[in-house]
């Protein structure tokens, strides 16, 4: 009995000896805390990051997502155009061939061939119908998109700005004699080390969020009201200045007789003829042209579409929707700033070659002679 009561001690000695013993607790220094702490800084696992650096998964979850939007925005807008584009190619080379056709038609004197080419007009008429309904129909998808751009503008040049902040912080906390002593007395102790940020997220995303904001270029143009509608000054194909309405409503730059002729660009008589109803209610026959260079402020955009209304109609110079496509802008009218953001690689579809869609169509199918 008492050998039994020996071993069974000497193997609970043996048993306690061979249980791992628990690792102290490291002391933490309070007061080298407490100095961290007083720059915000807040301990995530092995690093003091401070709180935008912390919070920078949910900005850059935002601008991923946003940016999936831009994508699917100008894919779906890119498709689309496309297809108004390949319309327009089509009801071009139908109305051309509707055309030689009625020329045909007038020289022919046999009836069964005056007969099969009044059949074909009628086809090339029955085409562009359907062609200029399919075409209104992409117009009208594509109109009804919406523009994701300017949300992502905003929030690439938001994020950036905070994670440029953030990175200079930090290297102004780095810097200080108080924060390096306090990481070094807290390390005497902690396992593993600790160290002050940025974070392994922050410095791998900084260098991918500069290279999406250098993509995006944004100004602020003051304007001044006249007549109570915002007027900037615009510099038109590098050699006259002239002050111009703001207009989102308006599909073109827009230019009075007199200051096409100032700039030597009055329309020939091959010009194409567009309607417009101007602000006095009039319905005037403009002429389509293309203007070099629109300039405001320190944004270009070149080959501009621009129409130049006829001598006899009387009204404002209008910076319009051929100009201001290329842009995502917004008017401050409390403020008097016109703000322009500009996306590298963005191009402005020419309005002409869509609204051609809505307008070519043929109103009546050829008559058809019998014998």
């Amino acid at each position: 009995m008492l050998r039994t009561i020996r071993v069974t001690c000497v193997l609970a000695l043996v048993l306690a000896w061979a249980q791992p013993r628990a690792a102290a607790a490291p002391v933490v220094d309070k007061a080298s805390e407490e100095v961290l702490k007083s720059k915000a800084l807040t301990k995530v696992g092995i690093f003091y990051l401070l709180q935008d650096d912390i919070k920078l998964p949910e900005g850059l979850r935002a601008q991923r997502q946003t940016k999936k939007q831009v994508e699917d925005y100008l894919r779906k807008k890119t498709s689309l155009e496309k297809e108004i584009e390949t319309v327009k190619s089509s009801i071009d080379e139908w109305d051309r061939e509707y055309n030689e056709l009625h020329v045909m038609m007038a020289r022919t004197k046999d009836i069964p061939h005056h007969n099969q080419i009044v059949g074909e007009i009628n086809t090339r008429v029955a085409k562009i119908k359907e062609a200029v309904k399919y075409g209104q129909a992409r117009q009208e998808e594509l109109s009804k998109l919406s523009d994701p751009r300017n949300n992502y503008a905003g929030i690439v040049i938001e994020l950036a700005d905070k994670m440029e902040a953030v990175a200079t912080q930090y290297e102004a906390i780095a810097a200080e004699p108080a924060i390096k002593a306090a990481l070094a007395k807290i390390n005497e102790s902690s396992v593993p080390k600790v160290k002050l940020g940025p974070s392994a997220q922050l410095t791998q995303e900084l260098s991918v969020i500069r290279k999406e904001r250098e993509k995006i270029s944004s100004g602020t143009i003051k304007f001044a009201l006249g007549g109570g509608v915002p007027q900037v000054q615009v510099t038109l194909n590098g050699k006259v200045t002239q002050l111009m309405v703001v207009d989102s409503g308006a599909s073109f730059v827009s230019l009075s007789w007199d200051v096409a002729k100032e700039l030597d660009v009055t329309p020939d008589s091959k010009a194409q003829g567009i309607t417009l109803t101007i602000a006095d209610g009039k319905t005037v026959e403009a002429k389509l042209i293309k203007l070099k260079s629109v300039r405001v402020g320190a944004f270009v955009v070149e080959n501009v579409e621009c129409v130049v209304l006829p001598k006899s109609a009387r009204g404002s110079q209008l910076l319009g929707g051929s100009f201001l496509r290329n842009f995502i802008y917004r008017m401050d009218l409390g403020a008097g700033e016109l703000h322009l953001t500009q996306l590298a690689g963005g191009t402005a579809k020419a309005a002409a070659d869509t609204a051609k869609v809505g307008t070519i169509r043929k109103d009546d199918a050829a008559g058809q002679k019998t014998p």
